[in-house]
């Protein structure tokens, strides 16, 4: 049985709203969760390919003629709540042209609605929750004909009516999954906007997250927090650079850091194998701390992603973000002071968040040590707490089209009749902290190689106006 998985189309100016400066920025990166499905599904001896719609700059027509071509059994999909309608799209379009392809729908927004999804006419089976196994039995059910009521973590559509069957345990030890298909993407097609050595390419070292912020769904990998061994990492990072010649390695999970002795060995060990790299990861401010970032420095790590996202402790605490404005400030300058890039991302439009308040948070940042910062509006997506209690804090639009956290799309009751200037909020900040001379004075100064120079010649071409 043939599969062929996709990452829908997307072009620069559906991702980032007119006037952005980002929409000079180009940024692919590889889909992680296709390429651990593939791999699983390839281990099992299905025949599989991969279509990144981004990566190869496919439209919808582009790609439903190489699936014709292709003839597949089984087309996955793999949707999230701002491309859900071109997902929707894409497989009514496939089914027009190929109506007797399973077509099945998988990622963060069809897991949170599978009855709604199954409703449109182009789907057949909605994956709900992590992939990978459940993929596999689906396919080989499919295959041998069997019953898809007895497929854990699936919702389907058959005669008319819509089944849902119970969820699939999550995978609890990690290491049992393969790594990666990474040889079934254009790897040369993909690059972080902010990277110090190319080629730049993705890595997961973990799944779930156990915070309560209010603004982020954990319905696909859940809270509990699961770590891949070291040595299974380390395997992964030898075969990115001996196959794809990989000098970077950009760690894609929300949360790295939060077991601190893994961390310690993680580094030690790298800098044991010697390995060519540098890497970086997103973090919290709470996880870490002097010795510990010495230690990350010295194995490689060259830039850390903070989620800062407000200046004043009322819009943290109205987050349940659980940190203070003083270790925020403490966690910046530890990571500026022993040589490790700092990059603060915020938020505007937060619930309780008022135009003073917004300006507090931009000051905020200004005052910070940073080396990078990105600024998004407060987006309410589906199965965040702040989804089912927009109604309390202000107004929200649920066009998801638009759910990009570059518009606004949630309005607190601080912005109201004041939509416009939120918007404008973000090319604001962008320029007011990037143009400021002490800002470019410090930049200049801490060039050390081409590629310091490099990294902000390409960050400086984005805000050009």
């Amino acid at each position: 049985m043939k599969i062929t998985l996709v990452s829908p189309p997307s072009t620069i100016e559906e991702r980032y709203p007119k006037g952005h400066p980002l929409r000079k920025a180009i940024q692919v990166v590889e889909p992680l969760g296709l390429a651990y499905i593939a791999a699983m599904l390839e281990q099992n001896h299905f025949e599989v390919e991969i279509l990144d719609c981004i990566a190869e700059e496919l439209t919808v027509s582009d790609l439903v003629q190489r699936i014709k071509h292709s003839n597949p059994n089984v087309v996955g999909i793999s949707a999230v709540t701002p491309n859900i309608h071109v997902a929707l799209k894409l497989a009514n379009e496939i089914k027009r042209v190929l109506p007797d392809i399973t077509i099945v729908l998988g990622g963060v927004h069809p897991t949170l609605f599978p009855q709604q999804i199954l409703e449109n006419g182009g789907i057949d089976i909605v994956v709900i929750g992590e992939g990978e196994y459940t993929m596999l039995e689906l396919s080989e059910t499919l295959d041998r004909g069997g019953e898809l009521s007895d497929v854990l973590g699936i919702a389907y559509r058959k005669d008319g009516k819509i089944t849902i069957c119970p969820p699939r345990p999550i995978e609890n030890d990690l290491d049992n999954l393969p790594f990666p298909a990474r040889y079934l993407l254009p790897m040369h097609s993909y690059k972080p906007f902010i990277h110090k050595r190319y080629p730049a390419h993705a890595l997961m070292s973990s799944r779930g997250c156990p915070f309560q912020c209010v603004f982020c769904c954990r319905d696909i990998s859940g809270r509990h927090h699961r770590l891949r061994s070291v040595g299974n990492v380390i395997e992964e990072i030898k075969v990115l650079t001996e196959e794809y010649n990989t000098k970077e390695v950009d760690f894609q999970e929300p949360i790295f850091c939060l077991n601190k002795k893994w961390t310690e060995n993680f580094c030690q060990k790298l800098i044991e194998e010697n390995l060519d790299i540098v890497w970086s990861a997103q973090t919290r401010v709470d996880l870490v701390d002097e010795t510990l970032l010495r230690l990350m420095k010295k194995s490689g790590c060259w830039m850390l992603y903070y989620g800062i996202e407000a200046g004043d402790q009322l819009l943290l605490d109205n987050m349940k973000k659980n940190v203070e404005l003083s270790q925020i400030r403490k966690s910046v300058e530890l990571t500026s002071k022993v040589g490790i890039k700092a990059w603060g991302s915020f938020m505007f439009g937060l619930p309780g968040e008022n135009p003073a308040l917004a300006h507090k948070t931009l000051n905020f940042a200004k005052s910070l040590p940073l080396d990078f910062a990105s600024f998004h509006l407060t987006t309410p997506f589906p199965g965040t707490e702040l989804w089912y209690k927009s109604n309390e804090w202000g107004e929200i639009k649920t066009n998801f089209s638009k759910f990009t956290q570059l518009n606004a799309v949630f309005i607190p009751s601080g912005w109201k009749g004041r939509e416009s200037d939120l918007q404008r909020m973000l090319g604001e900040a962008f320029r007011a902290f990037y143009l400021r001379p002490s800002y470019i004075l410090r930049q200049i100064v801490g060039v050390r190689s081409i590629s310091d120079l490099m990294l902000y010649y390409r960050g400086s071409r984005t805000l050009r106006q």
